[in-house]
């Protein structure tokens, strides 16, 4: 029996978005801070932007993961083509700078996602098994990466110090999604064990912005009248985002996927209202808004000492809203032939308007480096808002820190640490050789597949020394 097409690739964009987040060390491009714990983020101190410029050193990453993101060719990404792989692909979108080991072996995962894209699920769910999937998963993220310049003036060579107006533009990104997975189909899945389940839901609500942010600053550097290089001084930046709105997306699904005492897929004997499967979104095409970012570091020789506050007000009103909903009525009709999605008709949303808000990130950082030996460290808080009449508040609170040290030892430097996020502790570490050119080389657990399993990635990147000294350790987190 063949399940529909069309609710077979929503079921498994579902999953792929639910379950696969990325972690921020998958784009950082200096492995040296990656086997240290660190590097990028949307915690990110935009004062450290200022030191890493002042940097004694230079990081060209070596993309060793576009060996894996080409490998089969680019069929994979592709939603219409035979060998889409939905599973694959996420991997390779959430990692794919560093080189992952053992990218692409979650094959029982692989067998369900893709049966339920090419519609030729099994209705004996217990040939799954094997297919670790949590039953409550939840993702956020935010973004506003820039490519941007500050005008300087009032500069001092000697001393390093200067005044200057910041401007930039890049993308304005955000996404929140949620998904819960009943326990009995979890089960049945991950053990192949047979399970009666009814009602067996899958639900997932998902919201998406998208649009652009020009930007306008502040940046100044502070000298110390202690300082001992031109590098030491107290660096401050301040950002406002003027945002424009292209995409607003509310996506909510719901698979009622009963199953009898022998993990057979059966239709209930009543069908819920509108259908057995239903997809509802609401998009908005047109949105303003506005944020603010503070940051500030302060280098005093070896040490380094950061607080920063992302997103200060990050919220967009939207307008121009178009409600849409599908649904199924059944899941197969047992003669073969695929069953697919009607629109349901009449079906309006209220909301004319709506305001969007961001989480604030508080970061605090601190680094030190000494002959033979650094360290390096943050914390990062998110706080979501709250949601009320008229405005929607994404994402929820979240803590995460990073921090590692590094050791000298003959011609090598060896490093270690370590990163909490999402609820998960991963290891990093490395090493690095090398003088005026050197080779760094960092590990560092990641979760950036659908089972959410703990996988190695190694980050490779050449560091050029602008001095002989090994830099501060200094990070953006």
């Amino acid at each position: 029996m063949r399940i529909s097409r069309t609710i077979g690739f929503v079921t498994a964009m579902v999953l792929v978005v639910g379950v696969a987040t990325a972690s921020a060390q998958n784009y950082g491009t200096d492995a040296r801070k990656i086997a240290m714990g660190g590097q990028g983020g949307d915690s990110s101190n935009i004062a450290a932007d200022m030191v890493d410029k002042s940097s004694p050193y230079t990081a060209i990453v070596l993309p060793l993961g576009l060996l894996q993101v080409f490998s089969g060719g680019f069929d994979k990404f592709n939603p219409t083509k035979d060998n889409f792989d939905p599973v694959r692909a996420i991997e390779d979108v959430s990692n794919p700078i560093h080189y992952t080991f053992g990218r692409g072996t979650t094959d029982t995962g692989q067998e369900f996602i893709h049966d339920l894209v090419n519609g030729n699920l099994s209705t004996a769910l217990t040939g799954y098994g094997g297919f670790k999937i949590p039953t409550v998963s939840r993702a956020q993220g935010a973004a506003m990466p820039q490519g941007g310049t500050t005008l300087k003036f009032a500069k001092n060579k000697t001393t390093g110090a200067f005044q200057g107006v910041y401007v930039g533009a890049g993308p304005y990104l955000g996404f929140d999604t949620n998904l819960t997975v009943a326990e009995p189909l979890a089960n049945i899945l991950a053990t192949g064990s047979a399970r009666s389940c009814a009602p067996c839901n899958v639900d997932n609500a998902s919201h998406v912005v998208a649009g652009m942010a020009i930007t306008v600053g502040y940046r100044g550097h502070v000298a110390l009248k202690s300082a001992k290089s031109p590098r030491d001084g107290v660096y401050v930046a301040y950002n406002y985002h003027i945002i424009r709105g292209f995409r607003y997306l509310d996506a909510t699904s719901h698979v009622q996927v009963d199953t009898d005492a022998t993990g057979q897929l059966i239709t209930p004997a009543v069908i819920p209202s509108p259908g057995l499967a239903v997809i509802t979104s609401l998009e908005a095409t047109k949105g303003t808004g506005h944020a603010s970012d503070i940051g500030v570091v302060i280098v005093r020789d070896m040490f380094e000492v950061g607080f920063g506050v992302n997103g200060i007000g990050n919220q967009v009103d939207w307008s121009n809203f178009t409600p849409r909903q599908y649904a199924l009525g059944a899941l197969f009709n047992g003669n073969g032939v695929d069953v697919d999605f009607g629109k349901v008709p009449g079906y309006t949303n209220p909301t004319t308007t709506l305001q969007t808000r961001m989480p604030i990130v508080i970061s605090e950082s601190l680094a030190f480096q000494a002959k033979g030996w650094g360290f390096m460290g943050a914390l990062a808080q998110k706080q979501a808002g709250t949601s009320s009449a008229g405005v929607l508040a994404l994402g929820y609170d979240e803590k995460s820190f990073h921090g590692g040290v590094e050791r000298q030892v003959g011609p090598l430097w060896v490093r270690g640490g370590g990163r909490y996020s999402r609820d998960k502790w991963d290891p990093t570490y490395g090493f690095g050789i090398g003088n005026k050119i050197a080779l760094d080389v960092g590990f560092y657990g990641t979760h950036a597949n659908l089972e959410g399993k703990r996988q190695t990635t190694m980050a490779v990147s050449v560091r050029f020394n602008h001095s002989a000294r090994t830099p501060a350790a200094s990070d953006k987190n």
